[in-house]
């Protein structure tokens, strides 16, 4: 399932991840608009990073994309997976949760369905 949507609230975000990849939220999959890896929350916590990050940072981040020196391809040549883009960073989004109480946080899209 993809869709043209980029404005959710928190609920129909919530909702769209279970109708997706289920209830188990370690398992929710969300993709990076600069590198398109797709990352679980899952894949954070493996990589001893905090799962809460799923959908604000590209996993690269949490594996050393910012290490080192400055690259001209966001970290990737660092990192064995992931870039460094953040959802909240120069170029906010590409979706945008507004929380019950009506605060904005950018994010990333959710991954497409898993199929079997």
């Amino acid at each position: 399932m993809t869709t043209t949507k980029t404005k959710w609230t928190q609920a129909e975000l919530l909702d769209e991840a279970r109708a997706r990849f289920g209830s188990d939220p370690l398992k929710w999959a969300f993709k990076c608009p600069n590198c398109a890896d797709i990352a679980t929350a899952q894949d954070f916590k493996d990589e001893g990073a905090d799962p809460n990050l799923i959908g604000q940072e590209c996993i690269g981040r949490q594996l050393g994309a910012l290490k080192g020196a400055p690259t001209t391809d966001n970290g990737r040549s660092i990192v064995k997976r992931g870039c460094d883009w953040a959802a909240y960073g120069l170029f906010a989004g590409p979706w945008f949760v507004e929380t019950p109480n009506g605060k904005r946080i950018p994010s990333f899209e959710l991954a497409p369905a898993v199929t079997s």
